[in-house]
């Protein structure tokens, strides 16, 4: 990933806009060229902290301008990386070895013994906190048998919540699939909306930075807010959205018929995780033929999303039947194996 991530920085046009961010009242933004050496000195400063050996990098940090060089800068320093809550849960020992943990960046002072403050560093007008996590040795290492590009936590959905590292393997595929089946171009942005610590996030962003789209950020407030997501989507020209279903359900009616119809930015609307709505109320939403709707789905085990479905448009709605949208085909370098339980509830194996 290093390679390509590499090239492609190099080859970003300097005057693109290549991030924008919308807080709700304000929008900010940062063209490629500017994004080019944010990662240039993100990356020097990760190498020297970890004196160039692969450990992980914890980000406990808020939606921003600066979270793309972020990310790319712990890739390119071979550092995984993953997203934490600001919570207690989050820096319980016990996780924080399974993770093993090395350093943390975060926005706020950390009143913790465990951790030691040694740097910070400023993006943006941003400044972040850099924490050393005293409870690893300092002689463990990330080896090359064990590299992988980030970590996740399960939601706990399907048993107890666990640690899933993902290696570059897994979620390059999605990043490549998502682009050629979707047809996602440099001239359609990506909204980045999902929240940080779910691995949808991490499809988005490289979505975005990978095809030379502008990656459109919001902040967490933004993203509850429906009315202000879709000020962000129209306003920030977003091309591509994911969400659940359940999320998309607290949108009015109207609201959904801005979003789907002929005068909006959107092109994509991907929905995943959860059972697809019906063919019923799909139609109520009136989506313009220029809007594509996708049903996704997929396991944190296995990177993010596992299969891609149409549900619109389609000839007198096809793809639905009697029991609605399935899930659809497998997505490259994934088989589905389809069972039942004893309780008949059906599981997806991939």
């Amino acid at each position: 990933m290093n390679e390509r991530i590499s090239s492609i920085v190099k080859h970003w046009p300097s005057t693109r806009i290549g991030t924008k961010f919308f807080n709700g009242t304000e929008w900010s933004q940062c063209d490629y060229g500017d994004l080019r050496n944010d990662i240039k000195l993100t990356t020097n400063f990760f190498l020297k902290l970890t004196d160039g050996g692969r450990v992980l990098l914890g980000f406990c940090v808020s939606p921003c301008l600066g979270l793309p060089a972020l990310i790319l800068s712990a890739t390119l320093s071979s550092c995984p990386f993953i997203f934490l809550h600001n919570d207690g849960a989050s820096f319980s020992t016990t996780l924080l070895r399974q993770l093993g943990l090395r350093w943390l960046v975060i926005e706020v002072p950390l009143h913790d013994e465990r951790f030691l403050l040694v740097q910070t560093i400023e993006l943006h007008s941003k400044k972040y906190l850099v924490y050393k996590y005293l409870g690893v040795p300092d002689n463990v290492k990330i080896t090359n048998d064990e590299m992988y590009l980030y970590a996740t936590t399960t939601s706990g959905s399907t048993g107890a919540p666990k640690v899933v590292r993902v290696p570059e393997e897994c979620i390059l595929p999605n990043v490549l699939d998502f682009s050629f089946k979707i047809g996602l171009t440099s001239n359609h942005g990506v909204l980045l909306s999902t929240a940080l610590t779910f691995d949808p996030s991490i499809l988005e962003f490289y979505l975005a930075l990978l095809n030379g789209s502008p990656c459109v950020i919001v902040s967490d407030d933004v993203r509850r807010s429906p009315a202000l997501l879709n000020e962000a989507i129209q306003n920030g020209e977003a091309a591509f959205f994911q969400t659940t279903p359940s999320l998309f359900k607290l949108w009015a009616l109207y609201q959904k018929r801005i979003l789907l119809g002929r005068n909006s930015s959107l092109r994509v609307l991907v929905l995943g995780g959860e059972r697809f709505p019906s063919c019923e109320e799909v139609k109520t939403w009136q989506p313009h033929k220029n809007v594509w709707i996708y049903n996704t789905y997929g396991l944190s085990e296995i990177s993010c999303w596992a299969t891609l479905n149409l549900a619109f448009p389609n000839d007198n709605w096809k793809n639905f039947s009697e029991c609605g949208l399935d899930i659809g085909e497998s997505l490259s370098e994934t088989q589905i194996i389809s069972t039942k339980d004893p309780s008949s509830e059906l599981h997806h194996l991939m």
